[in-house]
């Protein structure tokens, strides 16, 4: 707890670590699991902020990328038009904001979320 003090800076590690390419990407031979672990640490998780269009209203058309990064926003910019079916993909703590995503955008994974 002490690289990451809170939930959702473990929660951001983890994914971090799980993700294809990361320490512990599942889809790839790990030579020593424990060593990755303990080698983990806040830098290896960068605030990012990530551009979705869409491009249908229907929730069922979302690739499975994302869904993923809908999954992994700590928070959501998104068009008053964007519908409740496909905010609700998105994990449920996430802070949903209606508008355009600042310049500076807060702390943690960022998704601004539209209609093409």
């Amino acid at each position: 707890a002490g690289r990451a003090p809170t939930v959702a800076a473990r929660r951001r590690l983890w994914d971090a670590a799980l993700t294809p390419g990361g320490a512990l990407d599942p889809l790839a031979e790990v030579a020593d699991p424990a060593a990755a672990i303990f080698s983990l640490s806040d830098s290896a998780v960068a605030n990012s902020v990530a551009d979705i269009v869409l491009t249908s209203p229907d929730p069922d058309d979302l690739t499975l990328r994302q869904l993923r990064t809908l999954n992994q926003a700590d928070t959501i910019f998104h068009d008053a038009a964007v519908p409740a079916a496909i905010l609700d993909r998105a994990r449920r703590d996430a802070v949903r904001i209606v508008g355009s995503a600042p310049v500076l955008p807060p702390d943690g994974r960022t998704v601004a979320l539209r209609l093409g």
